[in-house]
């Protein structure tokens, strides 16, 4: 196979040659939107400590209310992860426990990791590989 290892990884997941840029570049969006291979990243705690500090000064971008999570809300939250990989939501529910319900099916429909929870609010993170803006400390060291 011919081409740049992006271009090899796009006709492997189409499953078959993409001839103009267009396909191409739809290909790598589908691949790197499944990223890391359609599950949650592993974090070790300073990964996840630097986190929290990184989103420290940052407000809550989005709310969830009374409707729940709907389809419009799961896609409008992941191009917002893709573009900011950390951001915090606020979760208006009920009590504790249909919070986590909500947070963890928020987790699930995006696959972010969650950094932490204070109270109504949710620290979301989910790399963005095309265009990474942040740094993570290595995972060794």
């Amino acid at each position: 196979m011919t081409g740049s290892l992006d271009q090899n990884i796009a006709r492997s997941n189409y499953g078959r040659l993409c001839t103009d840029n267009k396909s191409v570049n739809d290909a790598l969006d589908y691949t790197f939107s499944l990223w890391p291979y359609n599950c949650r990243m592993k974090l070790t705690e300073r990964q996840k400590k630097f986190l929290r500090r990184e989103a420290h000064a940052l407000k809550p971008i989005m709310t969830i209310g009374d409707k729940g999570l709907t389809p419009a809300f799961v896609e409008e939250l992941d191009a917002r992860l893709k573009h900011h990989e950390l951001l915090k939501i606020r979760v208006r529910a009920g009590d504790r426990d249909a919070r986590d319900a909500l947070i963890e099916e928020m987790l699930n429909n995006t696959q972010a990791v969650l950094i932490g929870r204070v109270g109504n609010v949710a620290t979301l993170y989910k790399a963005n590989m095309k265009n990474p803006r942040l740094q993570l400390p290595v995972q060794g060291s």
